[in-house]
């Protein structure tokens, strides 16, 4: 699977957040992989609720500006939340399950093409 790929297509785009982390559990940033330095793919906008308990997706929502598909450096990191800085320069705390881990990606994506190298030997 190519993440990067997958990340830029339209029917990826039109899931909604919960569809999105289904597709890509395996990658998900985790607290153990989250290192000052570390660079994080976002796959999901971060969306500020003015419900904090209720989630509604017809209602309109102040989305932060993060990209899909783009690359952030962690500058922080603290339980579930990591500091990166955004599209508009600012330095803010997001949640860790918006991104997807890059090393853990490529090293994967590396091991499975690798594999397959060996199985057509």
């Amino acid at each position: 699977m190519d993440i990067h790929k997958l990340l830029k297509e339209e029917d990826f785009l039109k899931k909604d957040q919960f569809e999105r982390r289904r597709i890509l559990e395996n990658y998900m940033l985790s607290n153990k992989d989250c290192k000052i330095g570390v660079e994080v793919t976002c796959f999901e906008k971060e969306i500020i609720s003015t419900n904090k308990y209720f989630y509604d997706k017809s209602n309109n929502h102040k989305l932060i500006s993060l990209t899909i598909g783009n690359n952030y450096k962690i500058l922080e990191h603290k339980k579930d939340k990591i500091k990166i800085e955004n599209d508009d320069g600012q330095k803010m705390w997001y949640t860790t399950n918006r991104f997807i881990f890059s090393l853990k990606m490529e090293r994967l994506e590396k091991l499975k093409k690798i594999k397959r190298e060996c199985d057509t030997i």
